[in-house]
């Protein structure tokens, strides 16, 4: 039948497609793009009070490399521990066996440290807390399994600890709680504590036991008042019971959870997020919040974790999972870096939604991420990283949407589309609601289709977004279409929409 908007039977139909379907791939491989699935983008979403809420979707910011270097000797070498002094405004890292610090207000770098017997080749294989006096001196304390530092914050003093009673060998974690400074003996389940004020001294027999179940301590987090202690098995729960002898810890045994750890632990808030087996179960993501331990991972989150992650750390405590905290634009991020392939997946905080972000070449290990300095008052709209076969830190801030002068591709596969009819349709224009990303000239994005279930895509139209009505026209025949938008150009860029003139035929 000829197209007619008027026709004596109507088959003529304008119709909006929203763009709100989270991704939902069917694979656990990033090479099969045949669903619905965001690509460098996430959700911006705006509630008012007795409206409709809205949501946009929206490139995600840029790479650039900035002019301070992380000190690595190549670019092989791994950043394998971090850590953020907010208070002081001073970050740390380490790299082999060397520890930095940088003093965010002078853009000062000091070599503080050069310790033995680090993991080089495994991020956060470093731990570092900070560790504050009753008399007011504050230190950054950092461990690696085989030696025990403590910095003076602001100076280039570091001293290493020398007691014959701390423990030969340990796990790279190390918290503070109430005064002490807590470690885990390595191939036990027994958590060592320092002295009451001190980093330096520790007492034989100054240990507290996980004994719920029978198990190895491989990790220990703080959560509110809680030292929380990972094995590979099970969560325990202490507190400061203020025991007069021994440890200070009491146990709170109502809480334990049956977990087993299988990343690191990041802390975020009063939470800590990481990746892990519950009992008889497969890999998920999970928030522990005190006494609640729940999964936020999706189903297709766990199908690349199925097939991209180790079930375990390894006999040092180190896994190739690695989980970062990041915050901009608004927005709250979890980042997953699957480092055995270079997959990031993000999480935003605030709604729950995952998405799959590139930060190189994915694939490869230029794409792991290796620490995130989140903005602090130096430089409150900048995030800070440290990435994969990079020497220098990366800067990631919403002035910039390339990657290293480079442009990338955001990109967003609809759900299959049908009309709610499986007849033949002819789809005479399409249109795409979107910003104008800028005042003047030409900015392209790309619309293909499949017509087969994602198997094949068409060749890719260009659709100018720097004007009042965006489209494209004589895009095809389909009983049911998956739609994709790639956009590429250095423009913040917003898109919502699309809008469709549809001929339903009878068939």
């Amino acid at each position: 039948m000829a197209f007619t908007k008027s026709p004596e039977n109507s088959t003529y139909r304008t119709v909006d497609m929203d763009f709100t379907a989270t991704s939902w791939p069917r694979s656990g491989s990033t090479a099969v793009r045949r669903d619905a699935e965001i690509l460098n983008m996430y959700f911006d979403r705006n509630s008012n009070e007795n409206q409709t809420r809205t949501a946009a979707l929206v490139k995600r910011p840029g790479q650039t490399d900035s002019t301070i270097s992380i000190s690595k000797t190549s670019g092989a070498s791994v950043v394998n521990g971090f850590f953020q002094d907010d208070s002081s405004n001073y970050i740390y890292w380490s790299v082999d066996n060397k520890v930095f610090s940088r003093d965010m207000s002078s853009g000062t770098t000091t070599q503080i440290a050069t310790i033995t017997g680090t993991a080089t080749s495994f991020t956060n294989s470093v731990g570092f807390c900070s560790f504050l006096t009753s008399t007011g001196t504050r230190y950054i304390c950092f461990n690696n399994g085989t030696e025990l530092w403590y910095h003076v914050v602001g100076s280039g003093v570091s001293t290493k600890v020398v007691d014959a009673d701390y423990p030969a060998s340990t796990y790279p974690t190390v918290v503070f709680l109430d005064g002490y400074l807590f470690v885990i003996k390595k191939d036990t389940g027994d958590i060592y504590n320092s002295d009451l004020d001190t980093p330096a001294t520790w007492t034989a027999g100054n240990f507290v036991t996980a004994e719920i179940n029978s198990d190895l301590l491989v990790a220990i987090a703080k959560i509110k008042n809680y030292l929380i202690a990972f094995g590979r098995d099970g969560i325990e729960f202490f507190y400061d019971a203020a025991n007069v002898s021994g440890s200070p810890l009491g146990r709170n045994e109502s809480y334990y959870k049956s977990v087993t750890l299988a990343s690191n632990i990041c802390t975020i808030g009063d939470e800590v997020y990481y990746v892990g087996r519950q009992k008889g179960q497969g890999l998920r993501v999970f928030r522990l919040d005190a006494n609640e331990n729940k999964p936020i991972s999706t189903a297709w989150v766990d199908r690349y974790l199925a097939a991209n992650c180790l079930n375990s750390l390894n006999t040092s405590g180190n896994g190739t999972t690695q989980g970062f905290s990041y915050t901009l634009n608004g927005h709250s991020f979890y980042f997953l870096s699957l480092q055995s392939n270079g997959i990031i997946l993000a999480c935003d905080l605030e709604n729950g939604f995952w998405y799959r972000w590139t930060l190189g070449t994915e694939g490869t290990s230029a794409n792991n991420i290796e620490a995130v300095f989140n903005p602090g008052a130096v430089s409150p709209g900048l995030v800070y990283m440290c990435i994969g076969g990079k020497t220098t830190f990366t800067t990631m801030a919403t002035t910039e949407y390339q990657d290293y002068g480079s442009n990338f591709t955001a990109s967003y596969t609809t759900e299959d589309y049908t009309s709610d009819t499986f007849n033949w349709k002819t789809c005479h224009r399409v249109g795409l609601y979107c910003d104008f990303p800028n005042a003047s000239g030409t900015s392209y994005a790309q619309i293909s289709w499949s017509d087969d279930d994602g198997t094949t895509f068409s060749t890719p139209r260009n659709c100018n977004t720097i004007t009042n009505n965006p489209y494209i026209t004589q895009c095809g025949r389909f009983r049911s279409r998956i739609w994709r938008i790639d956009y590429t150009d250095n423009y913040p860029f917003r898109m919502w929409g699309l809008s469709m003139d549809l001929n339903v035929g009878n068939i």
